[in-house]
């Protein structure tokens, strides 16, 4: 029998009053407070006992509660919902009504915890740490996890106007260890932090992932596998570029060993068994997919770096890969967040367009209110656009019945053919060659306020002078450039892709230095990468949270699809 069939057979021939109460007791018995995450048996029995304290006979069982239990009650419920994934409506927290301090610090925890499943780590963070009485291990280990997922972006910005010294602390612990590129880095910046905020509560109780880097290795020797000749020679001498980079930002403290091999030269499993032969403690490459493959076959016998990835996985192999469908998530999810109705897709014939546009139409797919997708087709090249936008916006048909009425009505009829005024956005997965000529044929249409959403591979070389109002995401390390990025570019010229595989160069590096280290858990911490938040989860497989900026007069500032969701 188990815990739950237990407890509801005691409680089944009580008094209703009695036995609601009994339920709500052992209930709360195994939910733990809101800062700490459930055990999962102990979260599906509460699951259960609250299913009973929904039933009834005409009334739920939980009508039965005392009035002064009622917030006990719909608090555990909230806290069940959260606790099992679910979202709930922020209207179900404004309903509470706590009845003293220490249930209206419950109702900030919740709060927390909505925001924290909604992705807004900043506000979890911030409510997290207003909700802070008592310094504890489990209070820093959660707040950390919140400060540590906070876009690096706005890291100074929230340091300048929080509104405490406690806040404050946080933002500069998070704004150093983003800024350190190596483990052992990390590791000097949390000492010297801590030397100077001992009186902080996560240096009276530090976070377990900071303490953690007490394990961390002085040096690493490293080999980064990349064609460095034949036809990917551009690309791995870009990664190069970018690696080699972070490895010099890394600075002598770091103490690692660092030799490249060409792939192309040596072949990716001779190059590999070469490297390991030679003491390599962590491999980054292959670059190709098959070669990939081929490591993962091996299957590999030192910490690996992948940049890319396979449809199978293999112990030790992390796949680290910038795919375009990151991007059409992110689309497909600010379309779900802003809960628009019609939208106009416009493509290029294109693998890598085509590939966008399947995952887009899969993820608007699983929305509780799929959108109606506009169908404008592909854009066969730059003069090809105006026509396109025209046919989806319905000038064309607008064209079409001006020019039917004047032949029934046997006049000539002067007026403008209009666009339909009921498409919510466009998004347009094409490159920057059609991008060039989009935004020109928005304003020949009278569309040029209609948000546009479009992915890093449209803004690749195109000015942003003509660009006002674009949503991008995904672009390599905007919208503010960090020192590294400027380092890059003023030591190398090259195009945008360029910079976008040096970007990945950086990304390898970072990511290597937090998957070589031995107190690694199922879910590693977050990288702040160059193009997104980065995760290595327990199947190896990196996820990204691609980036957002807006183009303003010119340049890039951050956005948020929340920002369109309120105008909305």
């Amino acid at each position: 029998m188990s815990d739950a069939e237990r407890l509801l057979a005691q409680g089944a021939n009580l008094p209703r009053a009695a036995r609601a109460e009994f339920y709500l007791d052992a209930l709360l018995e195994r939910l733990p407070p809101p800062q700490i995450t459930a055990d999962r048996e102990r979260l599906a029995t509460a699951q259960q006992l609250a299913a009973e304290l929904k039933q009834g006979d005409g009334e739920p069982l939980h009508s039965a509660l005392p009035s002064s239990r009622h917030f006990e009650w719909q608090s555990a419920a909230l806290r069940i919902a959260l606790g099992t994934g679910e979202v709930v409506a922020a209207q179900r927290l404004a309903d509470l009504e706590p009845l003293s301090r220490e249930q209206a610090r419950e109702v900030t925890l919740l709060r927390a915890a909505l925001s924290e499943r909604l992705g807004d780590h900043e506000s979890a963070a911030k409510l997290l740490m207003e909700a802070s009485t008592t310094p504890s291990v489990a209070m820093s280990e959660r707040i950390w996890r919140s400060v540590a997922r906070v876009d690096p972006r706005r890291l100074a910005v929230l340091a300048s106007h929080a509104a405490s010294a406690q806040e404050r602390a946080w933002w500069s612990l998070a704004l150093t260890q983003y800024e350190a590129f190596s483990t052992r880095k990390r590791l000097d910046a949390w000492r010297d932090w801590r030397e100077t905020h001992r009186g902080h509560m996560a240096s009276q109780t530090p976070p377990p992932d900071l303490e953690a880097l007490r394990n961390a290795r002085r040096g690493i020797r490293i080999a980064l596998l990349v064609p460095l000749s034949g036809p990917l020679a551009s690309a791995g001498q870009s990664i190069r570029d970018g690696f080699t980079a972070a490895y010099l930002m890394a600075g002598p403290g770091a103490e690692d060993a660092l030799a490249v091999v060409d792939t192309a030269r040596h072949g990716a499993v001779d190059a590999y068994r070469r490297a390991v032969a030679r003491g390599a403690e962590l491999v980054v490459g292959p670059l190709r997919k098959d070669a990939v493959a081929a490591i993962a076959a091996l299957p590999p016998s030192v910490p690996t770096v992948a940049l890319n990835a396979i449809d199978g996985r293999a112990s030790r192999l992390v796949q680290l890969a910038y795919a375009i469908e990151d991007e059409a998530t992110a689309i497909a999810q600010a379309i779900g967040a802003a809960r628009l109705e019609r939208v106009l897709l416009l493509g290029v014939s294109a693998a890598w367009s085509e590939r966008a546009e399947g995952r887009l139409r899969t993820e608007l797919g699983t929305l509780a209110e799929p959108p109606e997708i506009i169908d404008g087709g592909e854009v066969a090249g730059v003069r090809s656009v105006t026509g396109a936008v025209g046919e989806g916006l319905g000038v064309a048909a607008s064209q079409a019945r001006r020019e039917e009425l004047g032949r029934l009505l046997r006049r000539e009829l002067v007026f403008a053919p209009w666009r339909r005024d009921d498409i919510d956005a466009i998004v347009a997965l094409v490159g920057a060659a059609q991008m060039a000529a989009l935004t020109p044929a928005l304003d020949f249409h009278s569309a040029r306020e209609l948000p546009l959403y479009v992915p890093s591979t449209a803004l690749r070389g195109v000015g942003l002078n003509r660009l006002r109002g674009v949503r991008a995401c995904g672009v390599p390390w905007q919208p503010r450039e960090p020192a590294i990025a400027g380092a890059l570019r003023r030591s190398f010229s090259g195009t945008a892709t360029v910079a976008a595989l040096q970007a990945l160069g950086v990304d390898a590096f970072r990511v290597g230095h937090r998957f070589v280290q031995p107190q690694r858990g199922a879910l590693l911490p977050v990288v702040f990468g160059s193009t997104g938040t980065l995760t290595i989860g327990a199947d190896l497989r990196v996820a990204r949270e691609v980036h957002w900026s807006r183009v303003v007069n010119g340049r890039f500032e951050p956005w948020s699809p929340e920002l369109d969701v309120a105008k909305h």
